[in-house]
């Protein structure tokens, strides 16, 4: 058996002032933004380990998940690459830019409001979100 290139990593981002309410509100719109994504709580590394964190996304290209947590407001990126870099890096690069968590005040914001709202994953991967009234 070969040598795993597996490395379960914590990143920490610039994102700011987060709670967990929002942390989870955002992962949340980004779940019903990627097809097949489902939310998650705790992963298992490659080599067997148990993870957990306030809330996570796995899905299709993501197997194995990532994980997402506050502590004292900021946010940080729990996971593992290995074999899932594609998706990995997509998601967590939605997640530093910090258009996840605009998105979903955004769509808050609007639902209070009693508007109607679209919001998608674009090809350059941003998210992009329409408000109707």
């Amino acid at each position: 058996m070969g040598e795993s290139m597996s490395h379960y990593t914590i990143y920490k981002t610039c994102i700011e002032n987060v709670t967990k309410q929002q942390l989870k509100d955002a992962i949340e719109l980004l779940q019903k933004l990627i097809p097949g994504a489902h939310i998650i709580y705790k992963n298992e590394t490659y080599d067997g380990e148990t993870q957990t964190f306030d809330t996570g996304i796995s899905c299709p290209g993501l197997p194995n998940g990532m994980g997402f947590s506050v502590c004292d407001g900021k946010v940080y990126i729990h996971g593992d690459e290995y074999q899932q870099q594609q998706m990995f890096n997509k998601i967590k690069t939605l997640v530093e830019k910090n258009d996840i968590f605009i998105a979903s005040k955004i769509n808050q914001n609007a639902k209070a409001a009693r508007h109607q709202t679209k919001t998608e994953i674009t090809e350059d991967n941003e998210i992009k979100v329409e408000v109707y009234a």
